[in-house]
């Protein structure tokens, strides 16, 4: 992907992202590697959504906008419990 800059040169994507992390100071660009494990958290959460019946999307906005909540019962936040859940937080929602 290239990013274009009126009246610069194209810029690369990977480009941008370094100069992002790069301290201003002495140079150095700071990288991390995402943690091990999580791209497997996330297709697990997706694949037992599918396998109940449950758009995997809406499940994890779900998670995402609840994140309160979910920290609090997480048994509760489950792909095939979770409607119930997520009614009570949005019913406590409505009446605030």
């Amino acid at each position: 992907m290239l990013v274009r800059v009126t009246g610069g040169r194209p810029l690369a994507a990977q480009v941008y992202e370094l100069e992002r992390l790069r301290c201003g100071l002495c140079g150095a660009v700071f990288t991390a590697e995402p943690p091990a494990g999580v791209g497997d958290l996330f297709m697990s959460l997706i694949h037992t959504a599918e396998l109940h019946q449950i758009g995997p999307f809406r499940y994890l906005v779900a998670l995402q906008r609840h994140a309160a909540a979910v920290v609090l019962d997480p048994s509760a936040w489950m792909p095939w419990n979770y409607t119930q859940a997520l009614a009570v937080a949005e019913s406590g929602l409505a009446a605030t």
